[in-house]
């Protein structure tokens, strides 16, 4: 069967006549006649009955019609995908975030270019760099924003930027400094990140780069968490610049270290993936929020 055929069948088939399928599609009468007597003919099937001058469909024609009914909803459906995509309106994205930059970046990228529309699906994964960047190598996310470099990974960078990192010190630690050097972090009780988190591996790269050792209290998997320990006064924590920029510090305070410590916030897919338009202007969106925010 030919897709025309496809066509035309389902619509006499859903019309009832020859005259309002040819409506429907927009030809004449004996074009929608003479298609479905060339297609009885190749398949070899009786599909209609001329019963009083009108053509009743046999058995055989519900039953062919049962697929052909499931095949032209899709081809509709990519009808519309094709031409929304070619617009760049319409697609489904997979994107992947650090919880720093969940509600800020990634919220304020969706809405630039959404803009209140539904044509546009996103769904977004809320993971460490670790696990994004496994989600991005096994194809299962269009591009992810993580802290840190792709380093011997088979993932193409799109955009990298850097941020400050801070340490967040609990009320009356360091009373009147403002900026902290790693000698002196180190010899305070902490709240580390893990080491396989880009920011807790920065901390322990920096600190053996000049034989230091932290004293760690805590091991945790995000800066929020750090940053809550010192609020409670618990331990010296670390925070980058936009998770701390969306942070309430009422017991604590975010100095610099010295000399700065900073980590890379880099966008990232899969080496060899083909990105629709919709989610390169995604890619853009978050581009520009994260260069407008750490501007900001």
């Amino acid at each position: 069967m030919q897709l025309r055929q496809i066509e035309v069948f389902h619509a006499y088939m859903i019309t009832g006549s020859t005259v309002a399928a040819a409506e429907m599609l927009s030809v004449t009468q004996p074009a929608i006649s003479t298609t479905l007597k060339r297609m009885q003919d190749e398949l070899n099937l009786q599909l209609f009955r001329s019963v009083k001058g009108r053509l009743q469909p046999t058995a055989e024609a519900h039953l062919l019609f049962r697929q052909v009914r499931a095949i032209q909803e899709d081809l509709n459906q990519l009808a519309q995908l094709s031409k929304a995509l070619a617009e760049g309106k319409s697609g489904n994205i997979r994107v992947g975030v650090v919880p720093a930059l969940g509600e800020n970046i990634a919220a304020q990228a969706i809405a630039d270019v959404t803009q209140g529309s539904s044509e546009l699906n996103v769904a977004v994964e809320v993971l460490n760099s670790h696990e994004l960047m496994h989600l991005v190598q096994a194809g299962r996310l269009d591009f992810a924003c993580i802290f840190g470099k792709a380093h011997d990974l088979p993932v193409e960078t799109i955009f990298e930027t850097s941020i400050q990192v801070n340490c967040v010190l609990p009320s009356g630690y360091l009373n009147g400094c403002d900026n902290i050097t790693l000698e002196e972090y180190v010899r305070l009780p902490l709240s580390l990140m893990r080491p396989t988190d880009p920011i807790g591996r920065l901390i322990l790269e920096a600190c053996s780069a000049k034989n230091l050792h932290p004293n760690s209290m805590i091991e945790l998997r995000n800066c929020r968490a750090s940053i809550a320990f010192a609020e409670k006064g618990v331990a010296v924590g670390v925070a980058d610049d936009i998770t701390l920029s969306g942070a309430m510090l009422a017991q604590s305070r975010a100095v610099p270290f010295n000399p700065p410590l900073n980590i890379e916030v880099t966008l990232v897919r899969k080496a060899g993936h083909l990105a629709s338009i919709a989610e390169d202007q995604l890619v853009e969106a978050f581009r520009n929020a994260l260069v407008n925010m750490y501007a900001a």
